[in-house]
């Protein structure tokens, strides 16, 4: 199995997520061509979400495919409730199948995420501090993101790898977005912390 790229998949503007709403809405009424470019469009980040997700790459494919089944069988229930509502409901599908294998795999009911309770200026100040725009890209930050926790790993994924906004990460971790801005500043944070990534900065 190839190692996936990051940044795989065609997502990448907030018009392509109004078009995978509109292909849901299509796809939910049997469209067959709607479905597969669903597929087409969210496959690849979906599996790379998954790819760095856990510690058995090999049941990457088998969680990517249960949870297109899923998506399948639920579309004519979901009902977009924003742009780009569809999307986030697909990656909430996967991180749910994830979690239930991890958990299975260990035997654990343990809850896998850090809890977050924030006041909305903090947040703010979060967005603030740093700039993303300085960390690197592709198999650098693929692998540096592998030593953070859970949520702020989950975090950063969701947000530089699916390229999703904050609500829509708030939608797929079941957050708010006031504590996905604290996650992605912690995790921005430990990343700049990390000796690889400075020395790849220039950085003593």
């Amino acid at each position: 199995m190839c190692r996936p790229c990051i940044g795989g998949g065609t997502v990448s503007s907030a018009r392509d997520y109004r078009r995978l709403d509109d292909l849901a809405l299509a796809a939910r009424w049997g469209n067959e061509a709607a479905f597969a470019e669903i597929f087409e469009t969210l496959y690849p980040k979906v599996y790379s979400f998954l790819w760095r997700r856990t510690a058995r790459p090999e049941d990457v494919e088998e969680i990517a495919a249960e949870t297109f089944v899923s998506v399948f069988k639920g579309l004519k229930i979901f009902e977009p409730a924003y742009e780009g509502a569809f999307s986030a409901w697909v990656f909430r599908i996967a991180r749910h199948r994830l979690i239930d294998r991890i958990r299975k795999d260990s035997g654990s009911r343990e809850q896998l995420v850090d809890p977050v309770d924030l006041h909305e200026a903090e947040a703010d100040q979060a967005d603030e501090v740093i700039d993303p725009a300085e960390l690197p890209s592709g198999s650098d930050l693929a692998d540096a993101v592998a030593a953070l926790p859970e949520a702020q790993r989950s975090c950063i994924l969701l947000r530089f790898v699916a390229d999703m906004s904050i609500d829509q990460v708030a939608d797929v971790m079941e957050r708010t977005p006031n504590a996905i801005k604290q996650l992605q500043f912690r995790a921005l944070s430990n990343l700049r912390q990390d000796p690889s990534l400075r020395q790849l900065r220039g950085e003593s």
